[in-house]
């Protein structure tokens, strides 16, 4: 890459890490916005009919009951705070429960049923997956309404849903397939030989990864499908890695899954925030050709067999228990 390439990937990654700090800006924008809340209108008088008159006189007329003000809406700081909770929870059960007790049960089998050292030595890396997908899973539930507030705000047009349920949940489990084969990929990283290499090859890769995450809320509820989620990140991957490495950085930076599990789970909200107003297609500082970085395609590559050998098997197993 020439110097002006280099000079437009610094800047779009500078622009990136800039679009993080709007998260907890947006939060507070929308606490502020929820309490503004209109005076009611007084009640107007209605001028009453002879009948309704008459009726009045016989006792015979109930007014009609004033309607309650309407309900208000969610707190988005409750809201961060709940589904914040949420997440450290689970990363604390995994952690200090399940991790423990797999690792006991592993303890108890014998030599010939253990695991080689190749597969044993990558299994700590794993610890992190469920509390990737389980946290994503909450915060469709949890951060729901914050994200649509955040939709709306950000005066984005009306979002186009994918065509059928059907398709939005193939969608989704082909998603976290790939970012399950991607942390696959992460991990081989770090057993590359030369560590300064490795750890520059994992902090791009989870930058990524974290990247890809936050963005996932709005390009799903936009209609986005996942191929095409995939090509914005790898022709643009400067703005998102520099969009992913805060994140990444600070769950990098300590060595104890259950302080990385804590920390994605307190902040992962803010990021989904912030990515509904992150500028990531004007490109204005890009002034050279930057070449696109296919940095997940091993991993699609391997979760298409996965898909085709599972849909074939499905396929199968129908014919064979359809009447002949």
């Amino acid at each position: 890459m020439d110097i002006v390439t280099i000079r437009s990937v610094a800047l779009d990654a500078l622009n990136g890490i800039s679009c993080v700090f709007r998260g907890p800006v947006e939060l507070f924008q929308l606490e502020a916005a929820n309490e503004v809340v209109p005076p009611p209108l007084p009640p107007q008088p209605r001028e009453r009919t002879v009948l309704q008159m008459r009726r009045e006189m016989e006792g015979r007329y109930l007014p009609k009951k004033e309607e309650p003000p309407p309900a208000r809406k969610a707190n988005p700081l409750k809201r961060y705070a709940i589904c914040a909770s949420v997440n450290i929870g689970f990363a604390v059960f995994m952690t200090q429960i399940i991790e423990p007790l797999f690792g006991y049960s592993s303890s108890l089998l014998p030599e010939w049923m253990a695991l080689p050292s190749p597969i044993s030595q990558l299994l700590p890396s794993f610890a992190m997956m469920p509390i990737f997908i389980i946290t994503r899973l909450m915060n469709i539930f949890v951060f729901a309404d914050i994200a649509s507030a955040c939709y709306r705000k950000a005066n984005r047009p009306e979002p186009l849903p994918m065509p059928s349920i059907s398709v939005a949940a193939a969608d989704f489990i082909a998603s976290i397939l790939l970012e399950l084969v991607f942390m696959i990929q992460t991990s081989l990283m770090k057993h590359l030989p030369l560590p300064g290499v490795a750890y520059i090859a994992v902090f791009l890769h989870m930058s990524m990864l974290n990247s890809m995450y936050s963005f996932e809320y709005f390009w799903m509820s936009s209609g986005v499908r996942l191929k095409r989620r995939i090509e914005r990140i790898e022709h643009r991957w400067p703005f998102f890695l520099g969009f992913g490495a805060p994140l990444t950085a600070l769950t990098l930076y300590f060595e104890s899954a259950l302080v990385q599990g804590c920390i994605f789970g307190a902040l992962f909200p803010l990021f989904i925030i912030a990515s509904y107003s992150a500028d990531w297609v004007a490109g204005r500082h890009i002034a050279g050709h930057i070449p696109v970085f296919k940095i997940f395609l091993p991993s699609q590559l391997v979760t298409d067999k996965i898909s085709v050998y599972v849909s074939e098997k499905l396929i199968g197993h129908s014919i064979r228990r359809s009447p002949q």
